[in-house]
């Protein structure tokens, strides 16, 4: 009787090591694919950014405001969805950034508009680093945040390089 009760154990000691490496195997596969599915990869550090859990969102454009004689800021308002004649900006939890703006060098209404792709990073407390493309290439530059809350985006955009694309 006991040589039937060590292998009796025996198996139940082996399937309980079997069922603890398909549970790490189970564990390890779907960290690997969160990691994967993430979208465009890592997060931006916000937390030095003043206000940054009302940044990540769709931003409208509103109006524009004159700050000195040669200085203006960008005024957006939070919606759920930039109107098709509007142009407006987003800003994803993953780095990603969405400019809808003008998709020619014409500025004369009727505007058309087209989504730009590109990235954003945090620099300082009111700093952001906008990477996107545009109609004409692409552009690099600097926004500081003048204000921010969960309606309301006032930016001052400069420091603007451009990458011309040959046409």
């Amino acid at each position: 009787m006991n040589e039937v009760s060590n292998h009796y154990n025996a198996k139940r000691l082996s399937y309980r090591k079997a069922q603890y490496m398909k549970n790490i195997l189970i564990a390890i596969s779907l960290s690997i694919f969160a990691i994967a599915c993430s979208e465009d990869g890592v997060s931006p550090s916000l937390s030095n950014l003043e206000g940054q859990g009302n940044l990540i969102g769709i931003w409208e454009y509103e109006s524009y405001e004159q700050i000195s004689d040669t200085t203006y800021a960008q005024v957006y308002r939070k919606v759920n969805r930039i109107a098709g004649d509007q142009p407006g900006i987003t800003f994803k939890q993953n780095g990603a950034f969405i400019s809808k703006q003008n998709s020619g060098w014409c500025g004369t209404p009727p505007i058309s508009y087209d989504s730009f792709d590109g990235t954003f990073s945090v620099a300082s407390k009111n700093l952001l680093n906008i990477n996107s493309t545009y109609w004409g290439g692409k552009m690099n530059y600097k926004a500081e945040v003048l204000e921010l809350n969960n309606r309301r985006l006032k930016i001052r955009p400069f420091a603007y390089e451009y990458e011309e694309r040959g046409f």
